[in-house]
């Protein structure tokens, strides 16, 4: 069988139909580079209300009016209490608990 392949293939010539090694993979280049997206500008402080409006007016979504404010402080602010007040407040949410802990009972046994 094999000499009748041969020979229709013609003497020393490869037969594609049968390789003799492993089969290799076509090289494949390309000029794709990754490169990295702009940096962002940073925001302006503005001192006082300005009108701010687009650069482009075919991109402009609308203007808005930007009103500069202080940084917020890391805690709200908390008044001197007397005694009595934090006594009377703690009081109060511990009868607001007990009301939730007796009406969540009541809907456990009926």
């Amino acid at each position: 069988m094999r000499t009748m392949v041969a020979a229709a293939l013609g003497a020393g010539k490869a037969n594609p139909a049968r390789s003799t090694g492993p089969a290799m993979a076509p090289i494949v280049t390309y000029a794709y580079r990754y490169k990295r997206p702009p940096q962002r500008k940073k925001a302006v402080a503005l001192e006082v209300p300005v009108v701010v409006k687009a650069a482009d007016p075919a991109k402009a979504r609308k203007s808005g009016i930007v009103t500069a404010r202080k940084p917020g402080k890391q805690h709200a602010f908390v008044p001197d209490l007397a005694e009595e007040e934090v006594q009377r407040r703690r009081d109060a949410a511990d009868a607001i608990m007990q009301d939730f802990k007796r009406q969540i009972a009541e809907k456990i046994r009926s």
